[in-house]
C-alpha cells in the first residue's frame, strides 16, 4: 500500500466490465484503468464471448440482466474456458436466490448495486492479487 492507503497490484490485467447500461460501470473503468489495468467495456452477453476467447480476461465483472445471453449463462460458459476467468456478479438484483445462482454458475464474487466504484475495485484488486 502506498502512503495514501491506495490498493496496488501488478499493472495491465483484463478485466472486462459488462453491463448493458454504460454509465453504470464507467465509474468502475475509470478507477480500473488508472491502477493500469486494461478493460472492455461490453453491452450485451453475445459480445462478450467472442471477445473472451480473442483476449482471454483475468477477470470479468457481469450484470444478470443483459439482452442475448443472461448473467448467469454467461458466467457458466466463461468458466468453461481453457483459462477462464474469475467472475464478479455485479447486479441490481439482491434477493437471495440471486446470490444461490450466481454461485451455482460459478461466480466468484456476488455485489448487489448500488455499490460504491472503490468497493468494487477494493474486491476486484483482492481477487487478481489472490490469483
Amino acid at each position: 500500500m502506498s502512503k495514501e492507503g491506495a490498493v496496488v497490484v501488478s499493472p495491465g490485467r483484463r478485466v472486462f466490465l459488462v453491463d448493458d447500461n454504460p454509465a453504470e460501470v464507467e465509474p468502475i473503468h475509470q478507477r480500473l484503468c488508472a491502477l493500469g489495468h486494461v478493460t472492455t467495456v461490453l453491452h450485451d452477453g453475445a459480445q462478450v464471448l467472442e471477445a473472451a476467447r480473442r483476449e482471454r480476461p483475468d477477470l470479468a465483472i457481469l450484470e444478470v440482466l443483459l439482452p442475448e445471453v443472461n448473467g448467469y449463462q454467461l458466467c457458466r460458459e466463461l468458466k468453461g474456458l481453457e483459462r477462464p476467468p474469475i467472475v464478479v456478479m455485479l447486479t441490481a438484483r439482491s434477493e437471495p436466490e440471486d446470490r444461490f445462482w450466481a454461485m451455482e454458475c460459478g461466480a466468484d464474487l456476488f455485489l448487489s448495486k448500488p455499490v460504491e466504484p472503490e468497493v468494487v475495485v477494493q474486491q476486484v484488486t483482492a481477487l487478481l492479487e489472490a490469483r
